[in-house]
């Protein structure tokens, strides 16, 4: 269990986020103030995640593109609970046994 603990928390989720947030800001305006806000991270992250400034958004996970923008919109329109089953659903680690990391 703590080695998809890690995986999820130091390399998945960061990944995601890196992805959810250039989406937020590329397809739907999203300012990096909303998108940090959006995903529990700060403007800094925001600004190395759209630069490309940092190591997630070179981690080889391959996403598929229409979970991400369904994710992105299910983070735009604050449904939780769908956005939850969203990121289980595209772990690999999590939609193969029972997650307990809940994601805000």
């Amino acid at each position: 269990m703590t080695n998809e603990y890690n995986y999820v928390t130091k390399t998945f989720l960061p990944a995601l986020k890196s992805r959810v947030a250039k989406l937020l800001y590329l397809e739907y305006d999203f300012n990096q103030q909303e998108i940090a806000g959006l995903l529990d991270i700060t403007q800094a992250e925001v600004s190395k995640y759209l630069s490309n400034k940092n190591s997630y958004s070179k981690i080889p996970i391959k996403f598929d593109k229409i979970k991400l923008e369904e994710l992105a919109k299910n983070i735009k329109n604050k449904n939780e609970y769908r956005a939850q089953k969203m990121i289980c659903s595209i772990c690999p680690k999590g939609s193969k046994s029972k997650c307990m990391i809940m994601i805000r």
